[in-house]
């Protein structure tokens, strides 16, 4: 049956993906990050929907993780909420859908966890996007 709203991961995925270019691995099932920096690992963790035909808005957690600095990881974190801005102020369409919205819920911070080599930088946030499908 076909979907009446967007993959959200897909979406966004694929946002990030243009936006950040091959050197950044972009995924929405994690794969490993601390053996591929910078990488970027992003899924559905909620939502809510405004029209189950028309909008959903999913909250999309987005992790990145980057070598060398905490500034790295942190310029990594705001790459990618500058890429979803542009996204959405821009309405870019991709095969999944659009942004229709946009809402900080969770700021881009770090977030360190037992066992993470001192290396390594992990940034997290939290966004409520608007999301639409497809235009025909």
């Amino acid at each position: 049956m076909a979907r009446l709203l967007p993959y959200a991961d897909g979406l966004v995925a694929a946002v990030l993906r243009a936006a950040l270019g091959p050197a950044v691995t972009v995924e929405t099932e994690l794969s490993d990050p601390l053996r591929r920096t910078p990488y970027v690992f992003l899924e559905t963790v909620g939502g809510d929907e405004i029209d189950p035909r028309f909008l959903g808005v999913p909250l999309v957690e987005v992790e990145c993780y980057a070598t060398g600095s905490k500034k790295a990881a942190a310029d990594l974190a705001e790459d990618i909420r500058a890429a979803l801005y542009r996204a959405w102020n821009a309405q870019t369409v991709t095969p999944h859908g659009h942004l229709a919205s946009l809402r900080v819920v969770t700021y881009p911070h770090e977030v360190r966890t037992n066992g993470q080599p001192a290396e390594i930088y992990r940034y997290t946030a939290t966004y409520a996007l608007g999301v639409r499908p497809p235009r025909p």
